[in-house]
């Protein structure tokens, strides 16, 4: 009996010993299992960031798509004033060429983007082309009013070239912001008083064609509504040669016109 009650004891021990060792790789296993846990937080930390960063990439990437839209375009547009309006350009003449320019043809381009408008060629007699000719550019115009009721106009670039026909010389090119011919007040251009006005300057000439000069009248004219007919017009602006060309007569309808 003392023999089994030994063996027994024995084999309690081993087994005691055999439970020992297998519970220590059961710990390590489970710090692993913490460990892991451990990890896994820190990556859905990480993984809930790129969710954020990615969802708000799609929200800006989403209202730069809605920006882009043309009716939210329109909206903003109808925010500031709107006005119907035509420009018009008289070329009267070029004087002051050389002598070298005689029984040459020029002709004057007035351009707005892919919109261009251009004169008849005009022959050199004694360094004078003479266009006496009116070209005309239908256009919608914005305005934002500011403090004390004045206007900002969104601005009208043209470019006024002046050429030699058949001659690839550049003889002057100048940019105009005919936005600055408008009223300065709302109230002007609404009330009728400026629903039309008019500028006669001079261009001077490059290349070979330096010292002479390019003289024109620029006029802008409101229209009454949304109608872009020649009826429609509040005023019309004319122009009248004169030596001076300071102010603007009868405008010919027959004009050329690009809107």
């Amino acid at each position: 009996m003392k023999m089994l009650a030994g063996l027994l004891l024995r084999d309690i021990e081993e087994i005691s010993k055999a439970l020992y060792l297998h519970k220590s790789p059961l710990k390590a296993f489970n710090a692993s299992y913490d460990d892991c846990k451990h990890v896994v937080a820190k990556t859905g930390t990480s993984e809930s960031k790129s969710n954020v960063i990615i969802q708000d990439l799609l929200h800006k990437d989403k209202k730069s798509s809605l920006w882009n839209w043309k009716p939210l375009k329109a909206l903003t547009h109808s925010r500031n004033h709107r006005f119907n309006c035509c420009f018009f350009l008289h070329v009267h003449t070029i004087e002051g060429l050389p002598t070298n320019f005689d029984n040459l043809n020029l002709c004057v381009t007035w351009k707005r983007k892919a919109d261009m408008l251009r004169t008849l060629p005009a022959g050199v007699y004694l360094g004078t082309a003479e266009f006496e000719e009116t070209l005309m550019h239908r256009c919608t115009i914005y305005g934002r009013t500011g403090p004390h009721n004045s206007v900002k106009y969104e601005p009208k670039l043209f470019s006024l070239h002046a050429s030699v026909i058949g001659v690839p010389t550049d003889i002057g090119n100048h940019l105009v912001d005919l936005s600055r011919l408008l009223p300065l007040t709302l109230e002007e251009l609404v009330g009728g008083k400026r629903s039309s006005g008019k500028w006669t300057t001079s261009f001077k000439l490059t290349g070979n064609a330096k010292g002479a000069i390019l003289n024109v009248s620029f006029g802008f004219s409101i229209l009454d509504g949304n109608s872009f007919e020649p009826g429609s017009f509040v005023k019309v602006p004319h122009i009248v040669q004169e030596e001076n060309m300071n102010h603007f007569g009868d405008f010919d309808w027959r004009s050329r016109t690009a809107s």
